[in-house]
């Protein structure tokens, strides 16, 4: 498979995980249960504005949330190997941040939103078919997570340490993922 294609199925993959991910950080924040209240408020509110505005250029380049994606996939009656493929990718994300993440654990979406992306982008490179992802200042975004004082919120530090280590461990299975294809592929070929 071309390479470009498949990095660009991998980033698709991704951004799918990203804008479900922004849509339920801001169902959260609607419903009052997730603010980032260790944030001085005009911080907060400068990543929620870069957030909103990924989230729209997301929706306009068609990418869809988890829950469209699924039912895409669901209701179709042929056999797609791009939506397998991506399914895969899309599980092997999933699957890497089930198995580093305790149920309860304190999570910091927004800031691993913004990780993810920082990630993929030094990584791959990849992001002709989608160079919004370039328009955005990860390094100031993600040292605002870094201004919290180390005395008074030691266990947040640590989980902003550690949101920093899952979505390099993330990447990095995605990254090494490779494709197989499923039974049926295989016995159609025959």
């Amino acid at each position: 498979m071309n390479r470009l294609f498949l990095h660009k199925t991998k980033t698709i993959a991704l951004l799918v995980y990203i804008r479900s991910t922004i849509e339920q950080l801001f169902l959260l924040i609607k419903k009052k249960e997730y603010a980032s209240n260790l944030l001085t408020g005009k911080d907060s509110q400068i990543i929620l504005d870069n957030l909103t505005q990924l989230l729209i250029r997301l929706k306009k380049s068609e990418i869809m949330n988890e829950k469209d994606f699924r039912n895409n996939i669901y209701k179709s009656n042929v056999f797609n190997p791009y939506y397998e493929e991506l399914v895969q990718y899309y599980n092997s994300i999933v699957l890497e941040i089930e198995n580093n993440m305790q149920s309860g654990d304190l999570w910091i979406p927004d800031q691993f939103i913004l990780s993810l992306l920082s990630e993929w982008v030094l990584e791959e490179k990849h992001t002709q078919y989608f160079p919004y992802l370039l328009d955005i200042n990860y390094i100031e975004l993600l040292s605002k997570f870094e201004k919290v004082n180390l005395e008074e919120n030691k266990k947040y530090r640590e989980k902003v340490s550690q949101m920093y280590m899952i979505s390099t461990k993330v990447i990095k299975r995605l990254k090494n993922k490779e494709y197989q294809p499923s039974v049926i592929k295989s016995r159609k070929k025959r």
